[in-house]
């Protein structure tokens, strides 16, 4: 599995999403909504669904290709629901990624984003990935940098409406961060999750694996919490697939980033202090020279200046 995620993340970071989208763009029609917010697949698409799955409990075996049954109720997910939820990165096709041979993350099997929405949002993580960054060190002799590797899930709803649906929300999205292994073979942990339920209340969750933990604190994710609430409230008008990204932002600014990490401390330090010695160096010749100047006024000025101008 760690193999797998780590060759899903080498193909969106050399291939890039836009060619693959701008493929399937092609092929299929432009997505058709049914007035619900579910999403048709246009022509080219192996089948049209607009009824949600059930996502099938631990006691049952994953279905061969990697997917999820199809029933005539809504949608649900329950803790206990990853283990039929598809992976992104093994069956992108069932996560409603069409098109592509690898995904950058996300998912989403029950049809909430367009086309384009999904799109922007794998290009989100592909800048985030190069970016976020924290320091990974096997032992005192091997010390790198390495991505922190994250993943987008959407479903219909939580099953059955619990005090706190958010909680239930969190275990889901904890228990996929595992089934994916998202993040760095020995890193301690940096994969991270975001996941978002439309009912009964439309939010969105984040779970971070321990060594993103130290960034994606508690704290953290109880604000990111109620920002989803506010987001995709229904008098806020936001669609999921930017709100999401929204809330991409935000984690990308509490993440370790290269960008934010820029010179070490100590080479600013040095560099300030050879820049002060310079101009210091500067100020002391041209004193120099003027006290020289007037001391004897015969010499040449520097700069091809006039040596019979007398010197006050």
């Amino acid at each position: 599995m760690m193999v797998t995620v780590g060759l899903c993340v080498a193909c969106c970071t050399l291939l890039g999403v836009s060619s693959a989208a701008h493929q399937r763009q092609q092929s299929l029609a432009p997505d058709e909504s049914d007035g619900r917010g579910n999403v048709r697949r246009g022509p080219g698409a192996d089948t049209q669904r607009a009824i949600p799955p059930i996502y099938t409990d631990d006691t049952e075996p994953l279905l061969p290709s990697g997917g999820h049954q199809i029933n005539a109720t809504e949608g649900r997910v329950t803790a206990s629901a990853a283990s039929s939820y598809p992976s992104p990165f093994t069956h992108p096709a069932d996560c409603n990624r069409q098109g592509l041979q690898y995904s950058c993350g996300v998912c989403d099997p029950d049809h909430l984003l367009s086309y384009q929405a999904a799109d922007s949002l794998e290009r989100k993580l592909m800048s985030i990935r190069t970016t976020a960054q924290h320091t990974c060190q096997h032992d005192n002799s091997n010390k790198h940098t390495r991505p922190f590797h994250i993943a987008v899930v959407l479903a219909s709803s939580v099953d059955p409406p619990a005090d706190l649906p958010s909680a239930r929300l969190v275990r889901f999205a904890s228990v996929l961060a595992h089934r994916y292994g998202l993040g760095n073979s020995g890193c301690g942990g940096d994969g991270i999750v975001l996941a978002f339920a439309r009912r009964p209340t439309p939010m969105a969750v984040v779970a971070a694996k321990p060594e993103a933990a130290k960034y994606i604190t508690p704290a953290f994710a109880q604000r990111l919490n109620d920002k989803s609430k506010r987001l995709f409230a229904p008098s806020a008008s936001v669609p999921i697939g930017e709100g999401l990204e929204t809330l991409l932002d935000d984690m990308a600014a509490v993440l370790p980033s290269v960008a934010r990490r820029g010179v070490p401390v100590w080479l600013v330090i040095v560099l300030t202090f050879l820049g002060a010695l310079l101009v210091c160096l500067l100020v002391a010749v041209c004193l120099s020279n003027i006290q020289i100047q007037r001391t004897l006024p015969f010499l040449k000025m520097p700069f091809g200046g006039r040596s019979d101008i007398p010197v006050s």
